[in-house]
């Protein structure tokens, strides 16, 4: 049996309860852990996981795809004057299976020309502004889930864009304005 003791109690605080000689580790407390190494240790500590918390956040990014898409289609820091957005949105973006989630986050807006994406808080560093033009759109569709319908966004060779909502609702009612007057336009020529 191996019992820790403070050098200031004494030996006698080693005999176990049968009254025999047990082995002893002394630890002298009298020198401390230098101020220092704990401030290192520490910074070391949040230093790392800021480390940790980028790779994530950029593996994420990469493989789900904004980056991808903001590669192609970067927008500016700001929307252009002729889209309003809607912030608090939430979003998905990647394929159907282990999406990137976006809850809460998310600041977005469509007119003619196209859509605008970009994202709040600290994402922002990650994120860059997206503004898909709608000729990069390949199709707009409907779908539902356990969560409610939603409506999608794929972007010709890139990421799918899943929104939810009102502004799904919104975005959906305008794409499908803007075809049926591509088809109309197609039709009379």
């Amino acid at each position: 049996m191996m019992l820790l003791q403070p050098v200031s109690q004494g030996a006698a605080f080693a005999d176990d309860l049968a009254g025999e000689r047990a082995n002893r580790v002394v630890i002298d407390l009298s020198d401390q852990v230098p101020a220092w190494l704990v401030l290192v240790l520490g910074l070391g500590f949040f230093v790392g996981l800021f480390a940790a918390i980028f790779f994530v956040v950029c593996l994420v990014t990469s493989l789900r795809g904004w980056a991808g898409l903001a590669t192609r289609h970067r927008g500016p820091a700001q929307a252009p004057a002729s889209i309003t957005t809607t912030s608090g949105l939430s979003m998905m973006m990647g394929n159907e299976i282990a999406p990137a989630n976006y809850r809460h986050v998310i600041t977005a807006g469509f007119d003619g020309e196209g859509l605008y994406i970009r994202t709040g808080s600290f994402l922002k560093v990650f994120h860059p502004p997206i503004f898909v033009p709608w000729t990069g759109v390949s199709e707009v569709y409907r779908g539902a889930t356990i969560k409610g319908e939603y409506t999608a966004v794929k972007c010709e060779g890139l990421a799918r864009i899943v929104f939810f909502g009102g502004f799904a609702d919104r975005l959906h009612a305008h794409w499908q304005a803007r075809e049926a007057a591509h088809k109309d336009s197609g039709a009379g020529k």
